[in-house]
């Protein structure tokens, strides 16, 4: 498999215009990524870093979340850290929230400050208190006393 994705990322390197090579990968990705996740992540781990790959890393997440969330989350988990792993998590925060609202607030807790950090506590404030205010009220109590507390 990683064969054949080398292969089409050279096929695609070769074609000389730049914006017709960004619209096959993001066209191709979209249909891999939904018809093939795992696939689709071993593409982007091949692509050149850069904006692109973050892009596509991000919308590989979405898409896999959308289907098969555990799945997604191992992978995004597996990421280097930087800005791809934090733009993936930030595309499954919704659905994380949804699928486990505990799990995702276990992970917020641990993050440091930042815009991650702080999207995953507005997702969480936005749900939690709906499902369980006195869960919710008990782990916001647990929070450190910062802007994210405050927030929540």
């Amino acid at each position: 498999m990683e064969r054949d994705s080398k292969e089409v990322l050279e096929w695609i390197k070769q074609i000389p215009n730049p914006v017709l090579q960004r619209e096959i990968i993001q066209s191709g990705m979209y249909r891999l990524s939904e018809a093939d996740p795992k696939m689709a992540a071993e593409f982007v781990s091949i692509l050149p870093p850069g904006q692109r790959q973050v892009n596509l890393i991000t919308q590989v997440a979405e898409s896999w979340g959308e289907g098969k969330f555990d799945e997604a989350l191992e992978w995004v988990k597996s990421l280097p850290d930087g800005q791809a792993k934090n733009s993936a998590y930030e595309r499954l925060g919704y659905r994380w929230v949804d699928h486990d609202v505990k799990e995702a607030a276990a992970f917020a807790k641990d993050l440091s400050s930042g815009q991650l950090r702080d999207q995953m506590f507005s997702r969480i404030a936005d749900d939690w208190p709906w499902r369980d205010p006195k869960e919710a009220m008990q782990f916001a109590e647990g929070l450190p006393t910062d802007a994210a507390r405050e927030r929540y």
